[in-house]
């Protein structure tokens, strides 16, 4: 606590003097605070700082963060420049790590006053970030250290041209940290941007001596046919490719796309993730022979008919599997599309749908015909938020026949994983709510979770809350809500 010790308190008395000034630090007060820093406890130091910012007022808790900030700017900002006007230079050297590294590691070398201070000031903003009791989740901005982050993607090209070996880039990584006198960035991934995050999450997720998974999918239905394929255990690189008739190549039995690499492997996380907001499956397509040997539509009102004139078994493979609630999209000579779901079977060839359908002018044929059967998204998009959330279905979970969904969800999770340890990106952004309910689900929500996700329903809670009794009871019966509802629960 603030009193347990004196001397501590004595001796960082020169870093709270300068709290106050601490978005205009001189470069003498910046260098004062590092030469007190040197010689003080990491662990005391940091314990000190939070039980101050936890005691303070809002105001001194930001000088704080800006001050500790600046520390890490006034260490690095200069080396950061030189090392950057060293790297412009481009060329296709800058994608092998040791050479990077080599071109580096002089000019980024820290003395041993600016380590001290570095890894305090480090330490101080990581612990504040994941504090409950600060609750900055929504101001990144306090703990964001900008110098750290492009050092990082200074890398970026490095680590991707060998992302096959993540766990030898991992320890490439370390060992550069540990030759220029940085604390290992991997403890402090709050400081760092996205990008530069995701690409060291990439590095830690996949243990040393994992090997590749090879993927193989229909790009219709890349996220099913993926489910028995992903890796049980531990995130690994994914070698992904997609089934085609016509193949160039052959990857265990199956003919593929002759394409591979990081291509392959960034549109299968694209397909497989943008599946689990679809509402339809893949469409069961009738074959184009079967149509010009003599099938035909005829609608009436909402009513529509298939007559073929090659008999029976034609067709009947196709329009047997067809069922209430499936969807029927079709194609005419004149362009015409028409789209309608199945409310119910009036007789082999015969259904009725959801709308009315317009007589298709006589003449005009039919040159497409497929068939969609619904199925259960995962998420969708929030009309409340304009962000993308669980799906309506995702209620259903703890019910006993919901075994198929929770390993869809289950499967998705691998999959979000997996994106990170691959360097690839979802097709959807997932708000930042639902990392905060994922990775921290001992603590409970509090109704500023919902700002920035929900902001009608956080303004509603708000007015729930200072309602009068007499107006919050009458909203619960109006609304058939339970008497026993409280503001609180």
């Amino acid at each position: 606590g603030l009193d347990a010790d004196p001397r501590l308190k004595a001796q960082l008395a020169p870093v709270f003097k300068v709290v106050g000034r601490s978005s205009s630090l001189s470069v003498d007060d910046a260098e004062t605070v590092v030469q007190t820093l040197k010689d003080v406890n990491l662990e005391e130091a940091c314990n000190l700082f939070l039980a101050w910012m936890a005691k303070i007022g809002a105001k001194g808790c930001a000088g704080l963060l800006t001050l500790m900030q600046r520390i890490i700017a006034h260490t690095m900002a200069k080396r950061m420049l030189a090392a950057q006007n060293k790297l412009s230079t481009g060329g296709i050297e800058h994608v092998e790590f040791g050479r990077v590294a080599a071109k580096c590691e002089e000019i980024l070398q820290l003395n041993a006053p600016e380590r001290a201070a570095l890894q305090i000031a480090m330490g101080t903003l990581s612990r504040a970030s994941r504090s409950s009791t600060m609750r900055l989740d929504d101001h990144p901005a306090s703990y964001f250290a900008p110098d750290l982050d492009a050092l990082v993607l200074l890398f970026r090209r490095a680590f991707l041209a060998d992302i096959s070996n993540p766990a030898r880039n991992l320890q490439r990584w370390r060992d550069f940290e540990s030759e220029i006198g940085l604390p290992h960035l991997e403890a402090h991934l709050s400081l760092l941007g996205r990008k530069a995050k995701r690409l060291l999450l990439g590095l830690l997720l996949v243990p040393e001596g994992v090997q590749q998974t090879t993927v193989i999918v229909n790009r219709d239905r890349s996220f099913l046919d993926s489910l028995r394929q992903l890796p049980t255990k531990r995130a690994c690189v994914l070698s992904c490719y997609f089934e085609s008739a016509a193949g160039t190549k052959s990857i265990e039995g199956k003919r593929v796309e002759g394409g591979e690499g990081h291509g392959p492997r960034k549109e299968f996380f694209i397909t497989s993730s943008a599946d689990t907001m679809k509402k339809w499956s893949a469409p069961r397509v009738l074959s184009a022979d079967r149509i010009d040997g003599g099938l035909s539509v005829n609608f009436k009102n909402n009513r529509v008919d298939f007559d073929s004139s090659s008999g029976p078994s034609a067709v009947d493979s196709f329009l047997d599997d067809v069922c209430v609630g499936d969807r029927l999209m079709l194609r005419f000579e004149n362009g015409t599309e028409i789209s309608r779901v199945i409310t119910r079977r009036m007789g082999a060839r015969s259904w009725s749908v959801d709308q009315v359908v317009e007589e298709i002018p006589p003449g005009v044929g039919m040159i497409h015909c497929e068939a969609q059967k619904p199925t259960k998204p995962l998420f969708q998009f929030h009309r409340g938020s304009g962000q993308t959330w669980f799906s309506a279905y995702s209620t259903e979970l703890a019910e006993a026949g919901a075994s198929e969904l929770r390993e869809f969800y289950h499967s998705f999770g691998k999959l979000l994983a997996l994106a990170l340890a691959n360097h690839c990106k979802l097709s959807f952004v997932l708000p930042l709510v639902f990392f905060r309910i994922l990775l921290r689900r001992k603590e409970q929500l509090v109704l500023n979770d919902l700002k920035g996700f929900d902001n009608a329903l956080y303004i509603s809670l708000r007015k729930c809350l200072k309602m009068r009794d007499a107006q919050f009871a009458s909203l619960k019966e109006i609304e058939d809500l339970p008497a026993d509802l409280s503001r609180e629960a």
